[in-house]
């Protein structure tokens, strides 16, 4: 923990969050330190990030907002689209991403026609499918991604919450990669 006083009557405190890998056995650890946001005083799960170089397709119609999520998950390799026909396009040529982050609100395809043309066309990947929500859309994305098991991370993004639920949709299939390139070699 680091606190510092400035000015007169003013204290930052920061918690430094530990940071986890998740080991090629299994099943992300525990941490013992936690992230405290300062706002509601709940503490934040520790980041936990993938041992490999993940591959992450980010659909969402504001090119900023790839360019956000690319810039946050810089570990990784990040391939962006602002529509879903090129998401789909993508995928038609190249399904072998890790995890699909999909903004919940595009204007041509919602997340569930997304996930729904997904589920048809490459139904392993429907499993990485990732929504991007924001408070106007959250009721509707979370009845919808309870029932059809989607993940979901919300608007504005933030670092952990993003890394986290990445690693927890891309790492099993990495891992599984990982497993028959080696029975294979």
């Amino acid at each position: 923990m680091v606190t510092a006083i400035l000015l007169l009557g003013t204290i930052i405190t920061m918690v430094l969050a530990a940071v986890l890998r998740i080991a090629s056995c299994g099943a992300p650890r525990t941490a013992p330190a936690t992230e405290n946001r300062g706002d509601d005083h709940e503490p934040m799960e520790p980041v936990r990030h993938a041992i490999r170089r993940l591959r992450v397709l980010v659909v969402d119609s504001h090119p900023f907002i790839g360019r956000a999520v690319a810039r946050l998950l810089a570990a990784h390799e990040v391939t962006t689209a602002t529509s879903a026909a090129a998401a789909l396009a993508t995928l038609a040529l190249d399904d072998g991403f890790d995890a699909i982050l999909y903004a919940f609100r595009m204007p041509a395809m919602s997340g569930a026609e997304f996930a729904a043309a997904l589920a048809e066309r490459h139904p392993d990947l429907r499993a990485r499918l990732v929504f991007l929500i924001n408070e106007t859309s959250r009721l509707e994305t979370e009845s919808f991604a309870a029932q059809f098991q989607v993940r979901c991370v919300n608007k504005p993004l933030a670092y952990v919450p993003l890394v986290n639920c990445v690693s927890e949709v891309a790492v099993p299939r990495a891992l599984m990669r990982d497993e028959l390139v080696r029975r294979a070699g």
